[in-house]
């Protein structure tokens, strides 16, 4: 069996603001509202081991007149991943950029329907999202260096 291209080590949610907007007016629909969303990623190489990366996303639901969502949502996902030497070099940060993204995103919205599912507006699923250049993002991902301590050995 082939090795996948990007494996997911290990994540954690280091930062998590779900505050409910006393202002919001539940219409008693399942009517599907307007959010402000943003999911900005950051890739980090770790500087002794080239296959392994860090992610964070940084998720934001704002709410304001115009964007009347439920809930103010600030959420940072980790996430620490390995790419397969396959991979080539010049691919591996994109890889990283949009699948890891992708991954994490998912997690995330699994755990904002669980923690939003007992606020007073009942819960809140992120929508599908993209995290290709051009699409949701404005610019290509932007790597950085991650130090051997950011992304601990996950090898058991």
């Amino acid at each position: 069996m082939k090795a996948p291209p990007l494996r997911l080590e290990n994540y954690f949610f280091p930062r998590v603001l779900v505050e409910a907007n006393p202002n919001f007016a539940n219409t008693g629909t399942n009517q599907e509202v307007p959010i402000k969303l943003s999911a900005q990623p950051q890739v980090s190489v770790n500087t002794k081991d080239p296959l392994r990366f860090r992610l964070i996303l940084k998720i934001r639901i704002a709410y304001d007149e115009d964007h009347p969502s439920p809930y103010g949502i600030e959420l940072d996902a980790v996430g620490f991943f390995r790419v397969d030497e396959t991979v080539p070099e010049d691919q591996r940060t994109t890889l990283v950029h949009v699948n890891g993204s992708t991954i994490l995103f998912a997690a995330a919205r699994e755990f904002l329907l669980g923690v939003t599912g007992r606020g007073p507006w009942g819960n809140v699923m992120l929508p599908a999202w993209s995290f290709h250049p051009g699409v949701h993002m404005e610019e290509p991902p932007k790597e950085g260096l991650a130090e051997e301590e950011s992304a601990p050995d996950q090898s058991g």
